[in-house]
Order: C-alpha cells, then structure tokens, then sequence
C-alpha cells in the first residue's frame, strides 16, 4: 500500500510522512515543479519525491511510480491578501492540480 502526499514538507505533511515511516506503511511524496531537490533534503531522502511540472509527463511519472492506495492532499498555496492578478495561480494551486491528481491516481 503506497500512500501519495501532497504538502509533504509543509508543517503537518513532514509529521504525517515521518508517522508514516515509522508505522512501515510505504510513502511517495509529488511536489511543486522545481521543489524536487528542497523536498528530498527536508524528507532527508527516506521516500520517493515526484515533481509536478504541470505537464501530463508528470502525471504519467506518477502511473510510473506504482499503483497508489490512497492520496492525502496538503498542499496549498495561501496568501493572506491577493488581487485578480493572484486569483490564477490560486485556482492553478489549489484547485487544478488536486484535480490533476485525482483523475491520475483514478488511472492506476
């Protein structure tokens, strides 16, 4: 059973990831495109760490990486005040890629 994480580094998921390590339950993490390296070391290289470039290679790196059993999303891109200009990239963050996800994960 690999369970998929979003968020990983954040304040719970870096918790969440090491609960998971310590119950033997098989973890892989999927992080923002250019994150990769900075998640790897925060995680300090005990799972594997996909990168989404928001392409649809990264979602098929994630098929790749082995069928996965459930998926606990995090992730999120928050701003304490934001203009119209800001509205995309949240809507890109915290909607579309949840969705990207999902309908990758309903693949495997």
């Amino acid at each position: 059973m690999t369970i998929l994480i979003t968020g990983a580094t954040g304040f719970i998921g870096r918790r969440l990831v090491n609960r998971l390590i310590e119950s033997d339950t098989e973890v892989a993490v999927l992080v923002r495109s250019g994150s990769a390296a900075m998640a790897t070391k925060i995680l300090g290289g005990q799972v594997p760490v996909l990168e989404d470039t928001g392409t649809i290679g990264s979602m098929n790196d994630l098929l790749d990486a082995g069928p996965i059993s459930a998926v606990i999303h995090l992730a999120t891109f928050f701003q304490r005040s934001h203009t119209r200009a800001d509205i995309k990239p949240l809507i890109e963050s915290n909607i579309s890629f949840g969705l990207r996800v999902s309908d990758a994960v309903a693949i495997t």
